[in-house]
């Protein structure tokens, strides 16, 4: 969990969620392997499953003996790698400054700031 402060001296945290201020961030080309990868990984499911393996991958994906549904199976995946290939971007509410994780599990961060210095909510692309 990340709690930073800006240097407008607002305090920016990752601790709720979901948040405004909080986001993840990936490249086309990384998207675009994040999505073979989830795939994949969903059809050799799928296949366990055909064939009556399923325990036996479960087991095999989450090393413990863990029951899942089909569902949560599935989602565990997506989260999986997304978690490996995004970066945290957090947003100040104050000043707009984005702060960008300099890696998939980094707690180190590079600033950008907008021109305006004003909170643009850039993270909420389906708000109205």
């Amino acid at each position: 969990m990340a709690r930073l402060r800006c240097e407008c001296g607002n305090i920016i945290s990752n601790n709720y969620s979901p948040s405004k201020t909080v986001g993840i961030l990936c490249g086309q080309i990384d998207a675009e392997a994040l999505q073979r990868k989830i795939e994949n990984t969903i059809e050799d499911y799928i296949l366990s499953v055909r064939e009556g393996k399923e325990s036996d991958w479960v087991r095999s994906y989450f090393k413990n003996e863990c029951t899942y549904g089909p569902s949560a199976v599935i989602a565990s995946i997506m989260s999986d790698y997304e978690l490996r290939y995004h970066r945290e971007v957090l947003e100040c509410s104050d000043c707009g400054a984005i702060f960008i994780a300099k890696g998939a599990d980094s707690c180190e961060f590079e600033i950008y700031a907008p021109k305006s210095g004003e909170y643009n909510s850039v993270l909420n692309c389906m708000e109205s």
